[in-house]
């Protein structure tokens, strides 16, 4: 299975544009990488992460967050932050 991934990984998708939510972008996207599913996945865990440290388990939100400053920062700082 890891083979297959690697094998395709390499290919792009397709995606003419860079759209989105900025925070949930991918780090290669940011960096305006030719876009691939890799970046998708990573943008899938973005956005768990950001449900994550945003909401209780109840559901309950926590209310602001050191991050969500993300929404507001440069690609390249973006970028630091997430490494």
């Amino acid at each position: 299975v890891d083979l297959a991934i690697r094998e395709q990984r390499e290919g792009a998708s397709g995606a003419k544009g860079k759209t989105g939510t900025r925070a949930f972008m991918a780090i290669g996207a940011l960096l305006g990488e030719q876009h691939s599913f890799m970046h998708d996945l990573e943008s899938f865990f973005w956005v768990l992460f950001w449900i994550c440290i945003h909401y209780h388990g109840d559901g309950e939100d926590v209310g602001p967050t050191e991050f969500d400053n993300w929404n507001y920062e440069s690609d390249n700082n973006l970028v630091r932050a997430k490494k």
